[in-house]
């Protein structure tokens, strides 16, 4: 059984002070064993937040990393650097990444693949725009992404993936896919892993992304193959981001 996997990713966000602040909504009574917790800090602010998720059942990742091993890549993040600080995961493909930064799928399969080579969890984002849904495309946008940004998956790296489900029009717009049209995404993800690498894809969580927040979690997470969330702008706050913990406990 999958259990509820709640991931924030905190984007160019948060200072010391306000990373002190979240913690400062931790309750006491989170029974951890019910509920996979994470949180992607900026790079610089990994070490910090480690030592402040000691205790708890929070891991810590990366927001990136490199596709290279190492060398001659100024600015890159390594992620051999990123596992000896203790990073547990990293993100792969972010739709803001791959617009603003015109990450391709060919590279993104880079990371993937390194990802694999060293047991490193990645968490693989992928998502349509909004064009492209009113356009019926959606399954056709998540084949590509699937079929080329994981080139090379095999049944011994699914315990080192996570799939996000993100559709960008409803990345920090305020808009939610609604549950049904999530869980439609998220069933033909689950099928075409199945069926186009030969994996057991009951294997692998599926997270929804996009405006998620506390007044939506439950509804979400009640669809079959939703398996939690990543949340941008509702992780910022320990409080909405305890909230919807307690929330993902009690389903």
């Amino acid at each position: 059984m999958r259990k509820p996997y709640l991931m924030g990713n905190w984007k160019m966000n948060q200072l010391k002070e306000d990373i002190d602040s979240f913690f400062m909504s931790v309750p006491k009574n989170i029974d951890w064993n019910k509920v996979k917790c994470a949180l992607a800090p900026q790079a610089i602010h990994i070490p910090y937040l480690i030592e402040k998720c000691k205790g708890s059942g929070i891991a810590v990742g990366s927001q990136n990393c490199s596709a290279f091993e190492d060398g001659a890549y100024t600015g890159e993040l390594s992620l051999n650097a990123l596992k000896e600080m203790g990073c547990a995961f990293s993100l792969i493909g972010h739709s803001e990444r791959r617009t603003l930064f015109q990450e391709s799928d060919k590279s993104l399969n880079q990371k993937f693949k390194l990802c694999m080579k060293h047991q490193h969890k990645a968490v693989f984002c992928v998502g349509e725009t909004l064009e492209e849904r009113e356009s019926n495309k959606t399954h056709e946008v998540l084949e590509r992404q699937l079929r080329d940004g994981l080139e090379g998956l095999s049944d011994s790296h699914l315990p080192y993936l996570v799939v996000a489900y993100e559709p960008v029009w409803a990345i920090g717009t305020g808009l939610t896919a609604k549950p049904d049209q999530a869980n439609d995404a998220h069933q033909f993800i689950r099928r075409f892993l199945k069926e186009h690498f030969q994996v057991d894809s009951q294997k692998v969580w599926i997270l929804y992304g996009g405006s998620v927040k506390p007044a939506n979690i439950e509804e979400l997470l009640e669809k079959q193959d939703i398996d939690g969330a990543l949340i941008g702008g509702a992780s910022l706050k320990g409080q909405s981001y305890f909230e919807m913990v307690e929330k993902a406990v009690s389903i």
